[in-house]
């Protein structure tokens, strides 16, 4: 079983790159392989991860642990599992910058404070002293941005970080991002639901669907001309503030087992426009422009 299969994708210096698709879909999967930490029975099998020029499958893990946390950075979804329950806040996210940018622990203290205030954190002093247990969800997500940007990454991928946040520090943080990519020119994966997000932060997006990339373009191309019957059932199941009414429209069906992938097309049980071809015939990625590509066999 593969739980993503031929994905390929490029990200330039101060660009953010959207990744879309429903729950299942192979996004945090994706993430999580060019971190190269995809835990045993899982495995990668094959493919490059190309890093300022380096295959970074090529390399040992002492170069990894370098640069996890200083060149490559990532906010994970759920802070629950991955803050050390038996670790200080304070503790935690100081190691990460007295590791890899040698700061003196008074140094990287005042660094934690100035990082807590600026994702939004109160009392940021007493938040140090603090174990993951005694911070609300909201507030342990927040600890997490703060880690993932200490140290300046020339990557920053970000799994759905303002899931449990309001609205209010979700804008903060979406603009602390853009400042981020903006000062030091990080790139950023940016991995999310939020359709609304993506078309505000994001400069391209790429569609996934059971473990593939059907569909990639700039953002604005795609939100006002998407081509996949998966990225249109997406887009039109959102919310319109000029149009009333009862009920939102749905994609039918579910994102199939991974154990049991159909053949041909992936999407074709679930696809208003399927043929023949498309149950028995997989079709390939294509270039239909300089930026957008597209995996359909309706749609060339």
């Amino acid at each position: 079983m593969k739980a993503v299969d031929g994905v390929t994708f490029q990200i330039g210096k101060r660009e953010t790159l959207g990744l879309i698709g429903e729950t299942g879909s192979g996004k945090s999967v994706t993430a999580l392989s060019v971190m190269r930490l995809i835990k045993d029975p899982g495995r990668i099998v094959g493919g490059k991860v190309m890093f300022e020029g380096e295959n970074i499958l090529d390399k040992d893990d002492a170069f990894m642990r370098g640069i996890r946390g200083r060149r490559i950075a990532m906010m994970f979804q759920e802070p629950t599992t991955s803050l050390n329950p038996v670790f200080t806040i304070g503790q935690q996210i100081t190691d990460i910058t007295r590791w890899h940018l040698k700061m003196t622990l008074k140094n990287a203290i005042s660094d934690a404070i100035k990082k807590f205030e600026t994702v939004g954190l109160s009392d940021v002093k007493r938040r140090l002293k603090q174990y993951p247990h005694e911070l609300s969800g909201g507030m342990q997500q927040r600890v997490m941005i703060a880690m993932g940007i200490s140290c300046g990454p020339s990557l920053l991928i970000a799994d759905e970080p303002t899931t449990s946040l309001d609205v209010t520090i979700q804008s903060q943080i979406l603009g602390l991002i853009r400042e981020l990519r903006k000062r030091i020119g990080t790139s950023i994966l940016y991995i999310t639901h939020n359709l609304g997000v993506v078309a505000e932060l994001c400069d391209r997006v790429a569609v996934m669907y059971a473990g593939k990339i059907v569909e990639s373009a700039p953002v604005m191309d795609l939100f006002g001309d998407p081509r996949h019957p998966y990225t249109q059932g997406l887009l039109a199941s959102l919310p319109h503030y000029s149009t009333r009414t009862e009920r939102l429209r749905t994609i039918g069906g579910s994102v199939p087992d991974m154990i049991d992938i159909p053949s041909g097309c992936r999407f074709h049980p679930r696809c208003p426009r399927a043929k023949e071809i498309c149950i028995h015939s997989e079709p390939e990625l294509l270039q239909l422009d300089e930026q957008h590509i597209l995996a359909c066999h309706q749609c060339k």
